[in-house]
């Protein structure tokens, strides 16, 4: 190999991501086995769908960091801090409550919504470091961010709508950058 740098980084960075990834498939087949093989809970899957598309989306990452040749440690432990921001947002997806007829959002969930920005932020950092993203690229990112930034705000609020409004902004998203990737 003649980038052995690049392969130590994009292992630990591909491993990292797989745990977030067997950690999603820890939770739906745990809701899966709670209700009997139905996932009751609508908003929570939504979240536990995009999150997994996100995890897969970065294994394409590992292409980039392997034509990187020469790694500082700095940039392994910005690396790592992707993943593992990542990995501990699979450990938050967001839960909801019916009292009384009504969804009411857990204010736990703000955590799970702060990691996402956290992540978005990350990635636009990424997109800059491995020069890697077109400046089209980063306009998206800021949406993804804003939409998560604010979800958290909201999390503890009553209007259901805006964290629906961000799950969808964030999928629609996920899905154009993913697809333009693919053609550059």
């Amino acid at each position: 190999m003649s980038n052995p740098t690049g392969l130590i980084v994009a292992l630990m960075f591909a491993t990292i991501v797989t745990m977030a990834v067997v950690n999603l498939l820890s939770l739906f087949a745990e809701r899966l086995k709670a209700t009997g093989g139905v996932l009751a809970d609508v908003g929570e899957t939504l979240w536990l769908i995009l999150v997994m598309l996100i995890s897969l989306s970065m294994f394409w990452q590992c292409i980039d960091i392997l034509n990187i040749e020469d790694w500082s440690f700095t940039e392994f432990l910005f690396i790592v801090l992707g993943a593992s921001i990542l990995f501990f947002s699979t450990t938050s997806i967001p839960k909801f409550k019916i009292s009384d007829g009504e969804i009411k959002r857990l204010k736990e969930n703000r955590v799970f919504f702060y990691l996402m920005a956290s992540f978005q932020a990350w990635l636009l950092l990424l997109d800059a470091t491995l020069g890697a993203a077109p400046v089209f690229f980063i306009f998206f990112r800021l949406i993804c961010f804003g939409s998560m930034i604010a979800a958290a705000v909201s999390s503890s609020a009553k209007a259901l709508w805006l964290s629906s409004a961000a799950f969808v902004a964030s999928l629609v998203i996920l899905i154009v950058l993913q697809s333009l990737a693919s053609r550059i």
